[in-house]
């Protein structure tokens, strides 16, 4: 597909929608979340062979560690298949859809981590509410709750006001979701 300069304001664009961006996430997380178990496996598994690993493993938030590693392989999930050559991650490609700049082409590389970046606060913010990851912070729960909100309140008034279907991290980046 060759796109104008103006592409954002072309009639024959069909921009993705709210529906079809959930179900392509809701297909990327499976597929993060059954790497994730696999790898929490293999961790605990590896962890299991090393001697006097009694010892060490008091001293590893081991399931701290894995969801900082989860939170870091989801915005890298995102940010190098949206950058690459197939412009959208498997979700997105199983349902059709793919990620491209103001005129239409993939994104650099740079913005897809911005975007990804963004895209990953509420899923740092749920895992410090369920306590999960920084446990022993010192900030209030209510402000954790207040963020988390505040930014799932963002993200969703932004898809609902813009006419294109951008989330606030697409307009930051200048990224749009289409549909083919």
């Amino acid at each position: 597909m060759i796109f104008s300069t103006v592409f954002v304001k072309r009639e024959d664009v069909h921009y993705a929608s709210s529906v079809n961006r959930l179900i392509a996430l809701l297909i990327d997380f499976i597929i993060l979340i059954s790497s994730f178990y696999t790898m929490k496996s293999t961790i605990g598994f590896v962890i299991q062979k090393i001697p006097f690993h009694s010892l060490i493993l008091p001293l590893l938030n081991l399931e701290e560690t894995i969801i900082s590693l989860l939170i870091i392989s989801f915005s890298f999930y995102f940010a190098i298949l949206e950058s690459s050559s197939l412009r959208g991650t498997i979700g997105k490609k199983l349902c059709k859809m793919e990620v491209v700049n103001y005129v239409g082409r993939k994104l650099h590389l740079t913005e897809a981590l911005y975007r990804s970046f963004f895209k990953s606060i509420p899923l740092v913010m749920l895992t410090m509410q369920l306590g999960i990851l920084f446990h022993h912070s010192s900030l209030s729960p209510y402000f954790i709750n207040s963020i988390t909100f505040l930014f799932i309140t963002l993200y969703i008034t932004s898809f609902l006001i813009s006419k294109q279907n951008q989330v606030i991290y697409d307009r930051a980046t200048g990224a749009f979701v289409i549909k083919h």
